[in-house]
């Protein structure tokens, strides 16, 4: 945990690090990991639509390009 983030806080109160016991601060640190997992994955996520968005084009031009030639 970073020392500005010292606390926190779970249904409008705020709780310290140092005074959970060891079970409460591996389940604040699994919490913290799970947010770290989520924020790579939607960066996964970006990175394929944008693949997926370039094959879509890629597709309308090809097939434009048939479509002109058959013209």
């Amino acid at each position: 945990m970073s020392n500005e983030q010292r606390s926190i806080t779970i249904d409008g109160t705020e709780h310290f690090f140092d005074d959970l016991n060891n079970e409460q601060k591996a389940i604040v640190l699994s919490i913290q990991q799970a947010d770290k997992e989520i924020e790579r994955m939607k960066h996964l996520i970006a990175i394929c639509q944008t693949a997926r968005q370039a094959y879509i084009n890629d597709l309308g031009n090809q097939l434009n390009e048939v479509g002109e030639e058959e013209v």
